[in-house]
């Protein structure tokens, strides 16, 4: 059903306020390519074609008392503005091809945008106003360096100026746009297709909460006390839910964690994340394998090498008996200045509830985050707190965060991993806390969701997942973790290869005779056991299968260096083994103190695994 918008807004529930004084956290590519929009049909209706003499294609052909056609060439929107530059998009997609949003389709690009010759020509002396963002000085900071901050700067120029900024600004924001309505989607699609054994989160940082008070003094105007409020919203499959009513079935539950700590970065987080999976040990219901995450891109927050090094340590942290794999993680990022929802209103709604409190006459005492937590747990913590007559109860979990319980000490951090920005999807490697499997884009098709080797419904925009290695910067903060890691080594052979997972380690049979007299060799697996679908296939090793075999795909790593133990991956492509060769899995790999020579990063065996254990077990 489509309605317009004055009908949209008059459905509204009355919980619902209407924003009167102005928008924040807009997302810049679409505040900027609107302005962009405006300044465009500007020009073409009220500046540059006045007074046109022009014929071209914008203009039209005419005579001399027909009116120029430019002014009814503009745009309404910002979709009409791509769809200038843009292919036809195919009714039965959502999306135009992925060739054409990245720009590398050779019938489309910003080059199709029709101009006239008169808003090209360097030499005009029209001028036309427009607006863009630009970082302008604002001081010094106090190591003297200079400050600049963003501000929606007015231009006036020529229109070749105008449109020589235009256009890149354009092709940037299709693929933005595109970005953001795809996570978007695939985090709808996550939610609706989520199993009993995933949780998935969202969680975010709400603006600083200060309290203050009805009857403010002057001198209290210039210092205001603060607090810390992290979201985290949690979807789940409810164990109890009842099948007759199906909107039931995802239980939906509120954690906030309050601080007095301002610092919002990556370890504050993590320790959230410790708390948060406490509270599920002690729910009482089965442990999810796995934990979905979805937030912004924050660098500073989310979005960096420690929180990657998290991601992949997120296993190993939740391993108990119940789950001796421990908890998988895969976290994702909307569109850069997207992942606006519920959390945005969650934040809302309990700040206004302590300002409520704070503006009664006779209001309790609230200072400092253990007193917000105290009110929040009585009044907001209870079930249907927040408004009458809702349809189900809310479920909120309130948090308190000493300052000095986040340890931000140099620990647990990484080393840059190139491309960070670019990376949409992430998620750990079984217990190897130093592999990462990584994508420009989330999938949450039935192959992606449930972890299968099938075809991807989205391969047409969804490329496979890499394997990245992480580089910790403190060696301990592996070997800590990792000395707790068991080796299979024992029974079948075929059973040990089925064990294997993309990121685990393995040893295989070396071939007798070997130049390096080896008696094994050390690969990380690529490609799970699989049957081989073409007839034959070869390796760049020159081994070839042939259909039916039962194979792993891995690569190889060499010894290198004066110990034994010390080995580098190889550059060379991956390996087909056949499964019967495989005599050892699952062992950890973890980096080496030093450096190989040219830079290149060493790893090494840990010794719990290979004297003796690793060795023994391998009969050496």
């Amino acid at each position: 059903m489509e309605v317009g918008l004055h009908i949209f807004e008059s459905l509204k529930p009355w919980y619902v306020k209407r924003l009167q004084e102005f928008n924040s956290c807009c997302c810049r590519y679409h505040v900027q390519i609107a302005e962009l929009k405006d300044g465009f049909n500007n020009m073409r209706r009220r500046f540059l074609h006045t007074s046109c003499n022009c014929n071209c294609d914008v203009c039209g052909a005419r005579g001399p008392e027909t009116p120029c056609w430019a002014s009814s060439s503009t745009v309404e929107g910002v979709r009409a503005m791509c769809d200038l530059v843009l292919c036809s998009k195919l009714e039965s997609m959502d999306f135009h091809k992925l060739d054409c949003i990245r720009g590398n389709c050779t019938d489309c690009g910003v080059w199709k945008l029709q101009l006239c010759p008169h808003e090209v020509d360097p030499n005009s002396t029209i001028l036309i106003p427009w607006r863009k963002f630009e970082n302008v000085f604002v001081g010094q900071n106090s190591e003297g360096g200079d400050r600049h901050a963003l501000r929606l700067e007015h231009k006036t120029t020529p229109p070749s100026e105008f449109i020589a900024f235009l256009k890149p600004k354009l092709a940037e924001f299709v693929a933005h746009n595109f970005e953001a309505k795809w996570q978007d989607a695939q985090f709808k699609s996550c939610l609706e297709n989520l199993s009993s054994d995933q949780v998935l989160s969202v969680i975010d940082f709400a603006e600083n909460y200060s309290f203050t008070w009805q009857n403010e003094v002057q001198s209290q105007h210039w210092q205001s006390f603060q607090v810390t409020i992290l979201v985290h919203i949690t979807f789940r499959i409810d164990p109890h839910w009842d099948e007759v009513d199906v909107r039931a079935k995802i239980l939906t539950e509120y954690h906030f964690y309050v601080s007095d700590d301002k610092i919002h970065d990556n370890l504050f987080v993590q320790y959230c994340f410790g708390l948060h999976w406490l509270f599920l040990r002690e729910s009482g219901h089965a442990l999810p394998v796995e934990h979905i995450v979805f937030s912004d891109g924050c660098s500073s927050q989310f979005k960096c090498a420690r929180s990657l090094f998290f991601v992949t340590r997120y296993p190993t942290l939740t391993r108990s008996p119940q789950l001796p794999n421990g908890c998988a993680m895969q976290w994702n990022h909307f569109g850069s200045g997207h992942g606006k929802g519920r959390w945005d209103g969650a934040g809302a709604t309990i700040k206004q509830a302590l300002r409520a409190e704070q503006v009664k006459p006779d209001g309790i005492r609230l200072h400092n985050a253990s007193d917000a937590v105290a009110y929040l747990r009585q009044y907001m913590g209870r079930q249907y707190a927040g408004y009458t007559n809702v349809r189900r109860d809310v479920k909120r979990y309130f948090y308190e965060v000493a300052s000095t319980d986040v340890v931000r000490a140099d620990q647990f951090n990484a080393r840059r991993v190139e491309g960070t920005r670019s990376f949409h999807q992430v998620r750990s490697v079984g217990l190897d806390m130093i592999s990462l499997q990584v994508r420009t884009l989330s999938c949450f098709c039935s192959f992606c969701q449930d972890g299968g080797d099938g075809p991807c419904d989205n391969a047409a925009y969804v490329e496979a997942y890499k394997l990245i290695r992480i580089e910790p910067c403190n060696i301990d903060d592996v070997r800590a973790d990792v000395e707790h890691v068991d080796v299979i080594g024992e029974g079948d052979r075929e059973a040990i290869a089925a064990c294997l997972e993309v990121g685990d380690h393995f040893a295989v049979v070396a071939d007798e005779g070997n130049s390096e007299d080896a008696d094994f060799w050390i690969l990380i697996t690529e490609q799970t056991l699989h049957a081989v679908e073409e007839e034959s296939r070869e390796d760049c090793w020159g081994q070839k299968v042939y259909k039916g075999e039962q194979i792993v795909v891995g690569r190889y790593y060499k010894q290198q260096g004066r110990s034994m133990r010390s080995y580098v991956l190889c550059d060379a492509g991956p390996a087909y083994i056949y499964s019967h060769l495989v005599i050892a899995a699952k062992f950890a790999m973890v980096p080496a103190r030093h450096r190989q020579k040219g830079g290149r990063e060493g790893t090494q065996v840990h010794a719990i695994y290979t004297t003796p254990i690793l060795y023994a077990h391998l009969e050496i």
